[in-house]
């Protein structure tokens, strides 16, 4: 029996970036189009050449994308990308289209927007405040944009089946662990809040056992909202967006499975096998299909770059790696992460000016430290700029105006790309432009590396589809661009945007009138008059102070950025 010829496949983790999740909409947006453009051409090939690989005009091996793990906005995209591989695509290839030609552009650029997260809808009801915004919008994004209408008639070639989606989530109340073995007793034990729910789409309706992960058919409508929860839940950014119950089952936690390091393992073949995953049950006498509820914010408070889930399933591909590692040269490499982070590149310290150490300061800053702190560790970063490395790759934005932020919406703490939508239009087609640079000009591995050996490339495939390798040496694009998406011919341009001054008085008042409403149900001013006074007489001084300072904010921020004129 012949071998079977092997794969290269690609896991995408996606890390959380609150408004930029456009951005990251928008790299998806492109590989979606790069991989259907490129297939579209590989079932041309095959019927003109068989497997007659020389005589292809491009290179013939195959990918195959098998797992997308995200946090925050980028679960979200995850979770919206996830549906929109069931369906018929449409790229947006020009800025600021006049109708939604898909769901991802239509979820990220055009239907979200301040003058919703700044309504009152959440605040008509008798229940507590339970967010700073109003969070209604985004259940209607959710529920128009996770869900699959009308399935192609089959899968595209792609995509594995089953898909796996892991999306991180912060579980408030946590789930409890043993911290010594075999106790019961509450007075060892830890609460674990770094959550995560797992979802397989199959396109068959074919799925995993029922506790390993949430079974998503793209042929049937069963169980989307699970994920369409799951994306608002990771999204839920503390404070600012409301909290999200999801129903959970014990089966989940007692299958999941941990990387763990043991010493008592030797190596075998010279690989060490000291890694492993394996099975670590909470500390509780719950039986397999108990169900509960968790209460999840953001999930990029606890896990903002979740690479090891991405590896994990990664790992698991044939030929499956031992002990969790992956070969990394280009010779070996069969696998590889590609990691859209949009703000790995954004921060710019003078570390001989530490930050002011006042309570109001400190504070306001913990928030987003521990967000920062959970974007990438610090193996990654070393292994993904190793150029020895062929595993780990990263999207982040990038122009060539050194002057400015690259990122529309990176202003206001990353929450500046809800003011307009031309910032998060900016962003998008920003995304798109870094990943047809990625995928031209980076993503690629030597003509021996062991996927692409199995295949004969022409002379004209190996000049055309050519990449320059960090060594210097020549290698071929594991992600082919082909017209009208090769730069060479439609490069996409960088482009810079800006807004009138005038376009922020209207969000500036609508701000702070939210704020107030916000205060009075906390308050419960609701019928009681003397309390209302109090709260007109608070709000008569400190309205015209609250303006003052939020149009100064906005206003620095987008003018340092050069957003406004």
């Amino acid at each position: 029996m012949a071998e079977e010829r092997r794969i290269f496949y690609i896991g995408l983790n996606m890390s959380g970036a609150i408004s930029a999740g456009a951005y990251t909409a928008g790299v998806m947006d492109f590989l979606i189009d790069a991989l259907d453009t490129l297939y579209r051409k590989r079932d041309e090939q095959q019927q003109k050449y068989g497997d007659d690989y020389a005589r292809w005009e491009i290179p013939a091996h195959e990918v195959r994308l098998v797992v997308m793990s995200g946090a925050s906005a980028g679960g979200m995209v995850s979770a919206i990308a996830a549906a929109a591989l069931c369906e018929t695509f449409t790229p947006v290839r020009r800025p600021m289209p006049t109708s939604a030609p898909n769901r991802l552009y239509k979820s990220w650029v055009q239907d979200i927007d301040i003058q919703y997260l700044l309504g009152t809808a959440d605040l008509n009801g008798a229940g507590p405040v339970v967010s700073l915004l109003d969070s209604t919008r985004i259940d209607q994004i959710a529920s128009e944009a996770v869900r699959v209408g009308t399935p192609l008639p089959q899968k595209r070639p792609y995509v594995a089946d089953p898909l796996q989606i892991i999306l991180t989530l912060t579980n408030i109340g946590g789930i409890p662990y043993a911290t010594e073995a075999g106790s019961g007793n509450s007075e060892t034990q830890t609460l674990y809040h770094a959550d995560q729910a797992k979802f397989v789409v199959g396109w068959d309706g074919a799925t995993r056992p029922a506790g390993e992960a949430i079974p998503l058919s793209a042929r049937s409508p069963l169980n989307w909202p699970d994920l369409a929860n799951a994306a608002k839940a990771t999204g839920a950014f503390p404070l600012a967006l409301a909290p999200r119950y999801l129903d959970r089952t014990t089966t989940v936690y007692n299958d999941r499975l941990w990387r763990i390091s043991r010493d008592d393992r030797e190596p075998v073949n010279g690989i060490c096998r000291c890694d492993d995953f394996e099975p670590m049950r909470p500390n509780w006498q719950w039986s397999d299909g108990v169900r509960f509820r968790t209460l999840n914010v953001d999930g990029g408070v606890t896990n903002n770059d979740p690479f090891e889930c991405a590896h994990q399933e990664l790992c698991q591909q044939r030929p499956a790696q031992a002990a969790g590692h992956i070969p990394r040269s280009g010779q070996d490499a069969d696998r590889a992460i590609i990691g859209i982070a949009p703000f790995l590149s954004i921060p710019q310290v003078d570390i001989m000016k530490p930050p002011d150490a006042s309570v109001l300061s400190v504070l306001g800053k913990l928030l987003e430290t521990i967000i920062t702190q959970s974007r990438i560790q610090g193996e990654n970063i070393r292994l993904t700029a190793n150029p020895n490395v062929f595993t780990r790759w990263a999207i982040s934005p990038s122009i060539d105006d050194a002057t400015r932020n690259a990122l529309a919406s990176a202003c206001l703490g990353a929450f500046g790309g809800f003011l307009a939508k031309e910032f998060r239009d900016h962003d998008y087609q920003l995304g798109r432009r870094n990943c047809q640079q990625f995928l031209k000009m980076h993503f690629g591995v030597p003509i021996d590396n062991v996927v692409l050996k199995d295949y004969a490339f022409g002379e004209t495939v190996k000049q055309k589809f050519a990449i320059k390798l960090p060594d210097g040496s020549t290698g071929i694009a594991l992600i082919p661009l082909l017209d009208p998406l090769d730069p060479a011919t439609n490069p996409i341009p960088e482009v810079h945007v800006q807004i009138p001054q005038e376009r922020l008085l209207p969000i500036i008042d609508a701000a702070a009138d939210r704020l107030k409403l916000v205060a009075s149900k906390m308050w419960n001013t609701d019928g009681k008059w003397l309390k209302s006074i109090g709260l007109d007489g608070v709000w008569l001084l400190a309205g015209p102070a609250l303006k003052r300072f939020l149009a100064q904010k906005i206003g620095f921020d987008l003018g340092r950025q050069n957003l406004v004129y």
